[in-house]
């Protein structure tokens, strides 16, 4: 290759691409030459050597890349001649323009999409192509859109009229504000107690037949205490005053009054009986102040007389009064005094006046008043199933149609009672040869399988089980 004349007085003419080799100087001199091509020629070659390779410029495609507008013209501020301010787009060098022109095309392995950003105008450049990418099945398109409607959803609910702003009252609500209008207990009562009680449905343990719900007049029976002191009378040898002591009627004229002073509420003492209408057999604990009742049966038993009516009222009351929950629980052994008391009766008289409080079903009670007179089971069978079948053989069946009937009606609380009542008689004893433990256990068996939330169930399985190993 020849030498070039770097003679500033020489004119000079541009080189085709394939005239250059190596990094040899692309200028020659050219006395005829124009310094520059014309317009025309610098797009035809753009044109035809868009396909091309061009080794007259060095560019890393890796490295050398532009991220903004802001880079491609500091490029062309670099690149401008400092001697002279260019006027129009001919007055740059077409090879240094061709290096422009490849700066501006992104790094990328696909030819065809070079050639298309090579090809932009310059006034695009600015704008970034958007593309579609593949986000997987678990991206939901419509989010945006759910998420409006749940917020104009949101705002339509607060933005509407309220109907009522009460609470909704339901059934543990109500008790829960019927057994905190009927609490006597002067202090507080903890909150955890209340929902405790109220919220017990399955077995209703909390409820039950309480004679007594109000706070007893403590200072008066307590002096009335001090006053009894000098008195020796105590259920002895079956023996009754005849008349009430004048320091007991002056303060409690009639029973009436005194089962005031103990906390009977005055329509409890002129029934004397549970009045099923009112649920009286299934209220909750009034927390109320009771008075110790070994007291409260010795001034009691004052109260007896030969009198007919007399007689009836007191052994009403005395009924009443042994069955109440807090009484029965509070007298441990003081069953000894009741069958002191029962002494002073005939036992059908006796049996026929209870089933007057109590209604004939209601074997919850039946199986209190048997714990303290057991020796009362027989006659009150007898009376529950009729007197002459009680005789008979026949009570056998009329026992297993009971279980039949309360079993199905799912009656199964007072199903556990009635088989806590009749057992241990002669008529329903136990032991593993009883024909009729095998029936029973058979019919909870065939429940218990199945689902039931019924704690009585779980409870017959394993009594009738007990029942059935007793020798």
């Amino acid at each position: 290759m020849g030498s070039v004349n770097s003679s500033p007085n020489k004119e000079y003419e541009v080189v085709q691409d394939s005239q250059i080799s190596g990094f040899d100087s692309p200028l020659i001199s050219n006395s005829a030459g124009s310094i520059f091509r014309d317009d025309d020629d610098v797009v035809d070659d753009d044109d035809d050597d868009d396909d091309k390779v061009r080794p007259n410029f060095i560019s890393n495609t890796e490295d050398d890349s532009l991220d903004s507008d802001e880079d491609l013209s500091d490029l062309d501020g670099d690149l401008t001649l400092p001697s002279a301010e260019p006027n129009s787009i001919d007055d740059f060098d077409p090879i240094l323009k061709r290096s422009i022109l490849s700066k501006r095309r992104a790094p990328s392995n696909d030819v065809d999409g070079d050639e298309e950003i090579s090809r932009t105008p310059k006034k695009l450049i600015n704008f970034v192509p958007l593309k579609n990418f593949n986000l997987g099945q678990s991206f939901d398109t419509t989010i945006t859109t759910k998420v409006t409607k749940l917020r104009n959803l949101n705002k339509e609910i607060l933005d509407s009229p309220r109907e009522s702003t009460n609470v909704v009252v339901t059934s543990t609500i109500t008790a829960k504000s019927e057994l905190q209008r009927n609490i006597k207990f002067v202090g507080n009562i903890p909150e955890v107690y209340l929902d405790l009680v109220t919220k017990e449905t399955i077995s209703d343990k909390y409820k039950d037949w309480y004679f007594i719900s109000e706070n007893c007049h403590y200072e008066e029976l307590m002096d009335l205490e001090m006053k009894d002191m000098d008195y020796s009378f105590l259920y002895s040898n079956s023996a009754c005053q005849d008349d009430v002591p004048d320091f007991i009627r002056s303060s409690f004229p009639s029973i009436a009054n005194l089962l005031a002073s103990f906390g009977v509420n005055q329509e409890k003492a002129k029934l004397l009986k549970i009045d099923y209408g009112k649920n009286e057999n299934s209220k909750y604990d009034s927390l109320c102040t009771i008075f110790p009742v070994e007291k409260m049966l010795k001034f009691l038993m004052y109260y007896y007389s030969d009198d007919k009516e007399e007689r009836e009222i007191f052994l009403r009351t005395f009924i009443c009064l042994v069955l109440d929950r807090n009484v029965f629980n509070a007298m441990e052994m003081e069953y000894k005094i009741c069958s002191k008391v029962l002494e002073l009766f005939n036992e059908e008289y006796f049996i026929n006046l209870y089933l007057e409080i109590v209604r004939k079903d209601d074997f919850f009670l039946h199986y209190r008043l048997l714990q303290i007179f057991p020796n009362l089971q027989i006659l009150l069978l007898g009376r529950l199933f009729d007197e002459k079948e009680a005789r008979s053989k026949t009570i056998r069946q009329s026992l297993i149609n009971k279980f039949n009937e309360l079993f199905d009606y799912k009656n199964y609380k007072n199903l556990l009672y009635f088989i806590l009542t009749i057992y241990g008689s002669k008529l329903i004893p136990f032991g593993p040869e009883s024909q009729v433990t095998e029936y029973f256990k058979d019919c909870i068996l065939d429940v218990s399988n199945e689902t039931t939330n019924d704690v009585e169930i779980s409870i017959l399985k394993g009594i009738l089980n007990l029942f059935s190993k007793i020798r």
